[in-house]
């Protein structure tokens, strides 16, 4: 997928762009539906082939959502600029939603061509994301 951005300075055409995130929110509506979540959808971790056939990969922080409301994950996820605002502030009562967060990010990236919240730190990305949402 990089090298797709990459090559689409300007965003992935149109057709391109309906078809990858129609394949990006089927996978995920699969791993969801199984109960689990990726927690780390980015680009780097989505293959494209030459043909559009898309594919999320890299599940090594991939978590079994718990069936009680009240559980706790770990806060860690290795890229910033697609954090949910909750991974941001370190909560660790998060669900199914961080993925969804996380697909937003990646539809504008290829959409347009820039990142959507380039944050350097997770406290720079927050203050991104709240100027363009409010706090």
């Amino acid at each position: 997928m990089l090298e797709a951005i990459d090559a689409n300075p300007r965003g992935l055409p149109q057709d391109d762009v309906k078809m990858i995130m129609y394949q990006l929110f089927s996978a995920c509506a699969f791993i969801h539906k199984q109960n689990f979540i990726h927690w780390d959808i980015k680009p780097e971790n989505l293959l494209l082939s030459t043909h559009g056939v898309l594919k999320l990969c890299d599940f090594g922080f991939a978590r079994s959502l718990s069936k009680n409301k009240d559980a706790y994950y770990t806060d860690y996820v290795s890229t910033w600029w697609y954090w949910s605002p909750e991974l941001l502030v370190g909560d660790a009562a998060y669900d199914a939603s961080v993925d969804i967060w996380s697909l937003g990010c990646i539809f504008t990236e290829i959409y347009n061509g820039m990142p959507l919240f380039p944050g350097e730190s997770d406290l720079d990305t927050l203050s991104l994301i709240m100027d363009v949402l409010g706090p």
